[in-house]
């Protein structure tokens, strides 16, 4: 019989891309929003009753409450610890944060991170992870017509982060080109005849149609899932991490002369698309998953 799972996972997204590949692997695994784990009496016993009958819990974003993983230490349950990009850069940029991430590691079974520049970042922290990726469904069609434009991603509230008003720049040095901005409404961002703020997008389908390449420059960065789903979709991508089929970039006064290039390649990006396919498939990668919960068995009690 195998192990039966749990995804504990900060964000509800990340939580669901671990489910969906799992299912595709043959897993049946539930899903559990960490906010939802309270204190009240009445929450606990509840939750408590809820974890007992999963062997393994697969916690999704690491800094860890050292409450939680001690109570599912006294349950007797296995468990997985997996970083996913931001929780790295606030470990390492809190002396205490790393000091009671490695009392933590203690506690917990396998760490993991979702990309190999995290497990490079987590061992100048003294916490020991491998590499293993979490990715959404991608099996994206290519659209039926090309359409020159620009994707970026600037949240309203990390518009900083993302370098949102250096990156809004590149309009003006591109006035023929449209511009698409989403999570954003544009308010106390620069309007500009070409810029279009979407807002939230619940359905991305209709902004991929109308954009070729996707440009993603935050401060601190993992695997993305909008950079695996614009390769997918056959889109070019700038970004300042390393991924094969991305332009690398790594200052952004040199993404004009790049953006210029790929513009004038006006064609999709069908290379990245099949590498995409190829070694990001959900199910080959939910099939490890599989793999790493058989090896760790079932409870210790």
């Amino acid at each position: 019989m195998p192990p039966r799972v749990i995804i504990i996972s900060k964000y509800e997204l990340s939580g669901k891309y671990v489910v969906d590949m799992l299912d595709k692997a043959g897993i049946k695994a539930e899903l559990l929003i960490a906010s939802r784990i309270g204190i009240a009496p009445k929450r606990i016993k509840k939750i408590t009753e809820l974890i007992k009958k999963f062997d393994i819990i697969h916690l999704i974003s690491g800094n860890q409450r050292i409450k939680l993983l001690v109570w599912l230490r006294l349950l007797g349950k296995k468990t997985i610890n997996h970083w996913i990009g931001t929780d790295v850069l606030k470990l390492l940029e809190n002396t205490n944060s790393c000091l009671l991430a490695r009392i933590t590691d203690k506690l917990i079974d396998i760490q993991f991170a979702k990309l190999p520049k995290l497990v490079a970042e987590l061992k100048t922290a003294r916490i020991k992870a491998d590499y293993l990726p979490t990715v959404p469904q991608i099996n994206h069609q290519l659209s039926v017509t090309y359409k020159q434009g620009v994707l970026i991603y600037i949240p309203w509230d990390r518009v900083d982060f993302h370098r949102g008003s250096e990156l809004l720049e590149l309009a003006k040095m591109f006035p023929d080109i449209n511009f698409h901005i989403i999570d954003n409404e544009g308010k106390g961002l620069p309007s500009l005849p070409n810029v279009y703020y979407h807002g939230w997008v619940n359905n991305m389908d209709e902004v991929w149609k109308n954009i070729s390449i996707l440009v993603r420059f935050p401060k601190h960065d993992a695997l993305s899932f909008m950079v695996l789903e614009a390769l997918a979709r056959g889109k070019r991508v700038i970004w300042n991490q390393h991924l094969p089929h991305c332009s690398y970039i790594r200052e952004i006064e040199d993404i004009p002369q790049e953006l210029k290039k790929l513009l004038a390649k006006k064609m999709p990006n069908i290379e990245g698309r099949k590498f995409i396919l190829s070694e990001f498939d959900p199910k080959k990668i939910g099939e490890k998953y599989v793999k790493i919960y058989n090896s760790m068995g079932t409870s210790r009690v």
